[in-house]
């Protein structure tokens, strides 16, 4: 006798990708041979997930970031996130960002450490792609990013006390890239990472960021 049995995007997962097992026996009262045949029908039709990433570095040389005094924990005031009068403003000229105006506190980003919201982005990286897929403006993609070297990166040049550095425009766009990605603050779909207070969307991408307190 024989039988035939078809594998298929419903035995495997919607996806097509991935590996299943499967097992087949044949019961007989003697010794038997028999012939297992495997046919390919048609082609494999590549998705997203096959689409490579690409590396995304900083976009300007990075130098250690070094206190003027040495940094706690204590000192760090994280920016109130909550407030519609929150205003970060980049500075054209150190290239970093600052809190109320150019010349405000410097803004601060934890990057091997972790925020009230969130893992450190660091930890992210060990566990996981840090990553994102890139859309144009009429939904058609375009590639798929990933921020794990570019965090590596900053990770060096932290203060290694606090795991914190400055707030630049290769981290504003990682973060906002990322965060919309993955909906950590999409309260539509309950995927926000903010738990018990509402964050404007304008600002939820500050939620790893602060500033050191006045003496």
């Amino acid at each position: 006798g024989s039988f035939y049995f078809n594998i298929n995007e419903s035995n495997i997962g919607t996806s097509g990708t991935g590996t299943s097992q499967y097992i087949i026996s044949a019961c007989a009262e003697a010794e038997t041979k028999f012939i297992l045949r495997v046919e390919r029908e048609g082609n494999y039709i590549a998705g997203l997930a096959d689409e490579p990433w690409q590396d995304i570095m900083p976009a300007r040389p990075l130098s250690p970031f070094v206190p003027d005094t040495p940094l706690n924990k204590n000192m760090l005031v994280n920016l109130d996130i909550t407030s519609s009068d929150l205003t970060v403003v980049l500075n054209e000229n150190d290239g970093y960002y600052h809190l109320g105006s150019a010349d405000g506190p410097l803004v601060l980003v934890r990057i091997t450490e972790a925020s009230d919201h969130i893992v450190s982005f660091v930890e992210m990286c060990e566990t996981d792609r840090l990553g994102a897929y890139i859309y144009d403006e009429n939904g058609n993609f375009v590639r798929k990013e990933s921020y794990n070297e570019l965090i590596a990166k900053y990770a060096e040049i932290c203060d290694e006390a606090t795991g914190v550095c400055p707030l630049d425009e290769s981290l504003a766009r990682m973060i906002k890239t990322v965060g919309a990605h993955k909906g950590w603050w999409n309260y539509k779909a309950g995927s926000q990472i903010f738990s018990g207070i509402v964050v404007p969307e304008e600002n939820a991408w500050l939620f790893a960021c602060c500033y050191v307190a006045a003496p």
